[in-house]
């Protein structure tokens, strides 16, 4: 089986993002933070996942734009919880640095997608 780089670069910043928000809940981090950025964080993957089992082309589009859309909120959230405070410059940078390169991989997969479509 050939490994996804995407769906594996996805699901290790989703257990980041985990251990994260069980750090900040620890800290007592309002909860509705830790829990919009569980949310949005882990939706990238989970939206990955769907797609693998896409119904067609436009389907598998669709799947791909909600996981990049789920991570742009999580760049949100990473920088207002950085701003308030709640989560330190180094795993901000770290969280934000993956993201990134989610991000990247995401547009070139939507970009291949849309130009088999």
């Amino acid at each position: 089986m050939e490994k996804n780089e995407l769906l594996e670069q996805a699901f290790t910043f989703s257990m980041h993002i985990v251990l994260t928000c069980r750090w900040m809940r620890k800290r007592k981090v309002e909860w509705f933070l830790c829990d919009q950025l569980m949310r949005a964080g882990t939706s990238i993957c989970a939206n990955l996942y769907e797609a693998q089992n896409a119904h067609g082309i436009k389907d598998f589009i669709a799947k791909l734009e909600i996981a990049i859309k789920e991570s742009n909120e999580c760049v949100f959230w990473i920088r207002l919880l950085t701003g308030l405070g709640d989560l330190n410059r180094p795993t901000s940078e770290r969280l934000s640095s993956e993201l990134t390169s989610i991000r990247n991989l995401l547009g070139a997969s939507i970009l291949t997608a849309k130009s088999n479509v």
